[in-house]
């Protein structure tokens, strides 16, 4: 079977939507992004 490259946006996100583990995994997605702009907005607090 042929590979091939695939590229997707940084604003896509993939998490587990096993219950289990679907709000844990959320959750570190939405901190890490929060924590990301906190970097690039000046009048953020930090």
């Amino acid at each position: 079977m042929p590979s091939f490259p695939l590229a997707v946006p940084d604003s896509w996100w993939e998490f587990d939507i096993r219950p289990e583990g679907r709000e844990a995994t959320v959750r570190a997605l939405v901190d890490e992004r929060i924590r990301d702009t906190r970097n690039w907005h000046p009048t953020a607090p930090t």
